[in-house]
């Protein structure tokens, strides 16, 4: 794993040290890694699954990486103003965090309320599989018959598998591949540094 020495002070020597470990980096290798596409449904789900948990962690640790940035160049560098500005930010929810970043760096308010909406849906779609508490759902005992292909009035074997359709975590996250996601997690991250390059060459352009 990628590590990286900051030294904040050299004025008497090396008065203050960081080390910054690239857990972006790390996440984005697991990332990189999930299979783009599988024929097994269980398959399917196993790496839509992947996808959403690591992706959900690229994300928040690249709008933790880019916040950071956005806030030095709004403080214009000041360590006491960054630094209190960074600890409310560090507090916020990731939503809300990426509304700070992109309200900062994103002049287009659709572009903004199109890219928050896929970020929320991939963290939404998270914290569901992290808190999984579907409840289970009531069937018709025709629905039940149909699926076990029994005609009305015969008994109901004790256990009868029913698939709901169009509802549950399982549906949620088989919507799209893998690579759908892949991709469009990438695509949020790279708009949001362009983003970010175009508001740091408007702020400080370079000199001709």
């Amino acid at each position: 794993m990628k590590q990286s020495l900051l030294i904040k002070q050299w004025s008497h020597g090396a008065c203050e040290a960081f080390v910054k470990t690239d857990m972006t980096g790390y996440y984005l290798e697991f990332l990189d890694s999930i299979p783009a596409s599988a024929r097994k449904r269980e398959d399917k789900f196993k790496h839509s699954i992947a996808c959403v948990v690591w992706g959900a962690f690229y994300l928040e640790a690249t709008i933790n990486d880019i916040g950071l940035k956005v806030i030095q160049g709004l403080t214009g560098g000041t360590d006491e103003i960054a630094d209190f500005i960074w600890q409310m930010f560090e507090r916020e929810r990731t939503g809300r965090k990426f509304q700070f970043v992109l309200a900062a760096v994103m002049p287009d308010k659709m572009k903004r309320k199109c890219l928050l909406k896929q970020v929320e849906d991939i963290l939404d779609l998270r914290n569901k599989l992290a808190h999984y508490k579907e409840l289970p759902t009531r069937v018709s005992p025709r629905r039940v018959l149909e699926k076990a292909g029994l005609q009305k009035g015969a008994f109901i074997p004790k256990f009868v598998e029913i698939e709901k359709v169009n509802t549950g975590i399982t549906n949620a996250v088989l919507k799209l591949s893998a690579n759908d996601r892949r991709v469009t997690i990438y695509g949020i991250v790279q708009q949001i540094e362009a983003a970010l390059d175009a508001y740091n060459e408007a702020r400080w352009p370079k000199p001709m």
